[in-house]
């Protein structure tokens, strides 16, 4: 029961976590997806540097990948922080991997996409270290 409410609770996050317009979605098949994660491409390492938005993006990052797998221990103990964390992380992944790429990505994108990840997975894993 509890881990069906934290694959609910984690659904709806997911849903309204978003670029809205940023994001525009090429047809894939029936999907929509755009599957494209250029970890290792070109440009700076992350894109911190390039001005306030990047930095509210990543901050806005690190406090869900914070918050979920602290809510998941709240509902279900060690065994529900686990489930939120892995599950976290999983969407993460997922989410830059299907559906964040734009329809012409720049050179400094795989710096997006690396502070993205940096910033959803490094912080889920310090609490599901701890």
């Amino acid at each position: 029961m509890k881990a069906t409410i934290i694959a609910v609770l984690l659904s709806l996050f997911s849903a309204s976590a978003n670029a809205g317009g940023l994001t525009p979605l090429q047809s894939f098949g029936m999907f929509g997806y755009r599957p494209y994660l250029p970890v290792t491409g070109p440009g700076p390492f992350t894109n911190l540097g390039d001005g306030d938005g990047a930095t509210t993006n990543a901050m806005a990052h690190i406090g869900w990948s914070l918050a979920i797998p602290l809510l998941g221990e709240k509902i279900g103990g060690t065994k529900g922080k686990w489930i939120a964390g892995l599950s976290w992380i999983a969407l993460s992944i997922a989410q830059e991997w299907l559906f964040h790429a734009p329809a012409n990505p720049d050179p400094h994108y795989p710096a997006e996409v690396r502070t993205d990840l940096i910033t959803r997975i490094v912080p889920t894993i310090c609490i599901l270290a701890w």
